[in-house]
């Protein structure tokens, strides 16, 4: 995660700004808007210079918030959501419950639902915030487990490493990126809900919760008749907008044993798998398509890929060559 600079065109979302304010009453309604109600004292050392950019992707919600001088924010209410909170620079003293949370760009902070919060922000904080839905979170959690769960309560203290591609912080970084190369910043609804799932999956099982150790057991793999039977339904339609949550469901089993399940009888995931099928159904088309189809996006969509740098990355390192490439050697042959 790059540290965003004075440019408003650098900062993450830039392209989805709601406000940038001096007025302390229009920055406090704003929030309140994005987040719930909330209180916000400014210092005395610089006036308020506001900014913040907020896009949905599905249940989630991005946000990227700056003051421009040092504030004392309040909730007023308990949370009725989850937000993670990454800063970019700067600094703030977060009291979250009965915890106390120093957070820096190594130190994110992690809120829980029924949660009174307040936070001191340093004047150069920046910071980028998910805010997750609660009930979709919690729905996301009992896909992943046969297991009864309990109510999620995070751990409020998260450990970011960007340098070393910490998992949290890509997904994030990919949210931010497929949100600026979507035309519009209308993200088609089966990539919002990829994202929104690995974000909810990746915070379960990497941020300790109160749900951690049955989500950490082990759990028997989904039998071979059950792996079949959704192989058998990417097969014969992998255009369709799956995801794994959807492919568990059909087979009746949980999101983790249809990955075992799929690790164990394919030796790849259910993920990887849709992938795979995907780019041969896309080989096929440029190679033997009749008609021969005329542009990349033909290819991508009629196979179900509906990020095309991402579909052409994949290609390429399945095939050797990119996806135009090839289809410019099929139409224009040596």
């Amino acid at each position: 995660m790059t540290v965003p600079q004075r440019d408003a065109s650098q900062r993450p979302l830039s392209t989805f700004q709601v406000l940038r304010s001096a007025d302390v009453g229009a920055v406090e309604t704003v929030a309140s808007r994005v987040f719930s109600p909330h209180l916000i004292r400014p210092g005395r050392s610089a006036p308020l210079d506001a900014r913040l950019h907020s896009a949905d992707l599905g249940a989630l919600r991005f946000i990227y918030l700056e003051c421009g001088a040092a504030v004392t924010i309040d909730t007023r209410a308990p949370l009725d959501y989850y937000a993670v909170n990454l800063p970019l620079s700067g600094a703030a003293r977060i009291r979250c419950g009965t915890a106390d949370v120093a957070m820096t760009p190594t130190t994110a902070s992690v809120f829980s639902p029924v949660e009174h919060v307040t936070m001191t922000w340093s004047g150069d904080l920046r910071q980028l915030c998910v805010k997750i839905d609660a009930k979709a979170l919690q729905e996301h959690a009992r896909r992943l487990t046969p297991r009864p769960l309990r109510p999620v309560r995070f751990e409020p203290r998260l450990a970011v490493t960007p340098a070393s591609g910490d998992s949290w912080v890509e997904v994030v970084r990919l949210a931010d990126q497929t949100l600026r190369l979507s035309p519009g910043g209308i993200v088609p609804a089966p990539v919002a809900r990829q994202i929104e799932q690995m974000a909810m999956t990746t915070l379960l099982l990497r941020q300790p919760n109160s749900c951690s150790e049955q989500l950490l057991q082990p759990v028997p793999s989904a039998s071979l008749t059950a792996v079949r039977r959704v192989a058998e339904l990417i097969q014969d339609a992998p255009e369709r907008e799956f995801t794994v949550a959807d492919l568990a469901g059909q087979a009746g089993v949980s999101v983790r044993a249809l990955q075992e399940g799929f690790r164990r009888h394919y030796g790849v995931t259910p993920t990887e798998y849709l992938t795979d099928v995907r780019l041969t159904r896309a080989r096929t088309l440029i190679e033997q398509g009749e008609p021969a189809p005329v542009r990349v996006s033909e290819v991508a969509y009629q196979v179900g890929f509906v990020h095309l740098g991402r579909f052409a990355q994949a290609y390429r390192r399945r095939f050797g060559v990119t996806p135009s490439t090839a289809l410019r050697m099929r139409n224009f042959p040596a």
